[in-house]
C-alpha cells in the first residue's frame, strides 16, 4: 500500500510522528478508516492511540483499522487495539480491522480476534 507523503494532506488528516509509523485517518464509503503503516512498539504506541481516538471521535456508527501497511507490532499496538475494541464497544461503534502478515500471528495467539473483528481488505470489512 502507498500512503500520500506528509505534505499531502488532501486525503485524510495526517498525525506527526516518528520515522517508523505512518497513520492517516480518511472518510471511505461513509466511515472513518485509519491506515497504519510502519512499526508499532513502545516508540510509536502513543501516537497510534492518538490516532486511535481522533478515528473513534470522528466516526458515525462504523470504523476501520488498516493494518495492512503495519511491518511489525509488538504487545504495546496489541494493548492498544484491545483499548480501541473496549472503547468503541462503549460508545456504539462498529469497529473492524485489517491485519497485515507481518502481525496475523500475534493478533491470533493474544485472542484479539475474539475482540475485535478483521476482515481481509478494507473492502470487505462493513
Amino acid at each position: 500500500m502507498v500512503l500520500p507523503d506528509r505534505d499531502d494532506a488532501s486525503t485524510g488528516s495526517l498525525c506527526p510522528l516518528p520515522a517508523q509509523v505512518e497513520l492517516i485517518v480518511a472518510g471511505d464509503r461513509g466511515r472513518h478508516v485509519l491506515h497504519v503503516a510502519g512499526e508499532i512498539d513502545l516508540a510509536t504506541v502513543a501516537a497510534l492511540r492518538h490516532a486511535i481516538e481522533q478515528l473513534l471521535r470522528s466516526a458515525d456508527g462504523s470504523a476501520v483499522i488498516d493494518l495492512s501497511g503495519v511491518t511489525f507490532m509488538d504487545c504495546q499496538g496489541i494493548a492498544a487495539l484491545f483499548e480501541a475494541a473496549r472503547r468503541a464497544h462503549a460508545v456504539g461503534i462498529d469497529l473492524s480491522a485489517v491485519a497485515s502478515l507481518a502481525c496475523e500471528r500475534l493478533i491470533g495467539l493474544t485472542g484479539l480476534r475474539a475482540e475485535l473483528d478483521f476482515y481481509d481488505c478494507v473492502a470487505d470489512a462493513p
